[in-house]
């Protein structure tokens, strides 16, 4: 019981994390306007891992990767947690 409760939270705060790192790669790839409330708040959300990451992280044919990267990375480690939460085995 406890477990589905902190899987549930932990669930709503990575989705949340990834929809607007996603928010931000879709904006930047069609060329939205970031100065509209929505654009200012996926910046603000998403600007303290975003913008490290571009240090490291080239763009690709336009695109941003350092939007695309962390959300994929997010996903992964809410499925290893989950899988690891469950008592999943991790062996080859």
């Amino acid at each position: 019981m406890l477990a589905n409760i902190l899987l549930l939270v932990i669930d709503v705060a990575a989705s949340f994390l990834t929809l607007m790192l996603l928010a931000r790669f879709f904006m930047q790839w069609q060329r939205i306007s970031f100065r509209n409330q929505l654009g200012q708040f996926v910046v603000s959300t998403t600007d303290w891992i975003v913008r490290p990451l571009r240090r490291f992280i080239p763009g690709l044919f336009g695109l941003d990767m350092a939007s695309l990267l962390p959300a994929w990375v997010v996903q992964v480690l809410l499925v290893m947690f989950e899988l690891s939460l469950r008592g999943a085995a991790f062996s080859g």
